[in-house]
């Protein structure tokens, strides 16, 4: 459920991170649950890990990362403007040391248009900004987004497009990803000296996968937590509801795999415990608790 936040993996994947409404409020479908209480969540335990959020006046401020390995512990702090948009994002590491940092930027709808990361370089002394997100929006949707990546990595001193994701979106819900990679044959014969426009690199993007997905009419505790897209995998934090049924397809039309997820409520509407099991794999659980105002 986790991601590896080295630059290598970020640079192919593209969701990461949206502000809390990829539509207005009005236009999200009315959640089902015995009353209108809004809750927190507090704390998810994983099968071999435990993430805590902490609040300050109803912001989220810090999030914890409990493993079973405590070598893998990590703390991420988040700061906020004026506007109570977070603006930056510190990634701590076990021994409270810092490799990396996350800075978002805001378009005038007050949504994310761009999430950067920036690692600390080979010295150790200074943090470059390896990886940015760019996010598009139609009517305040979430339309699309896309991976631009150093490329120093190899070789290349430039930022590039490297994949991008379309989004459908239904009722508040996104119903299905589609994601491109850059042709990596292309990408090698590129002239390092003589390179194209970014534009050129968009026209060399190829299929990998797409994702369908299905969800309950609850209370999704994480649409409110967009943010921590970098902590929890997947399209649950960008959705109104909590995902059912999420099938993997690979660019052939062929599954590569299935994932259902049950559900057990609070009178409130908002998933307590939740069963996820994936094609030919064990259940795994996951319990969810709550500050309900």
């Amino acid at each position: 459920m986790r991601k590896n936040l080295n630059k290598l993996t970020l640079s192919f994947l593209a969701l990461l991170f949206f502000v809390s409404a990829c539509k207005d409020n009005n236009d999200d479908p009315s959640p089902g649950g015995g009353n209108n209480k809004d809750c927190l969540v507090t704390e998810m335990k994983l099968e071999d890990e435990t993430i805590s959020f902490v609040y300050t006046s109803n912001l989220l401020t810090q999030i914890k990362t409990i493993s079973i390995n405590a070598a893998d512990n990590e703390n991420y702090n988040l700061e906020y403007n004026a506007n109570q948009q977070v603006t930056k994002t510190q990634v701590l590491n076990s021994d409270n040391s810092s490799d990396l940092y996350i800075t978002y930027e805001y378009n005038t709808d007050g949504l994310v248009s761009k999430t950067n990361y920036f690692y600390k370089d080979a010295n150790g002394t200074t943090f470059e900004n390896e990886v940015s997100i760019t996010s598009e929006y139609t009517n305040k949707v979430l339309t699309r987004s896309t991976t631009l990546a150093n490329l120093n990595y190899m070789g290349i001193d430039a930022v590039a497009p490297v994949d991008y994701t379309d989004y459908t979106v239904a009722a508040g819900n996104i119903t299905k990803t589609t994601h491109y990679t850059l042709d990596e044959n292309w990408l090698a014969g590129l002239d390092s000296n003589n390179l194209p426009p970014q534009s050129e690199f968009m026209k060399h993007m190829e299929l990998w996968s797409t994702t369908e997905y299905q969800y309950d009419d609850k209370k999704n505790p994480l649409k409110a937590l967009s943010f921590i897209n970098f902590v929890i995998e997947d399209v649950s934090t960008l959705s109104a509801n909590n995902i059912t049924t999420k099938v993997e397809k690979e660019k052939s039309g062929t599954t590569t795999n299935t994932t259902t997820i049950v559900y057990e409520y609070n009178t409130e509407g908002y998933p307590t415990k939740q069963t996820a099991t994936e094609t030919n794999s064990t259940p795994e659980t996951t319990t969810l608790s709550y500050d309900c105002q």
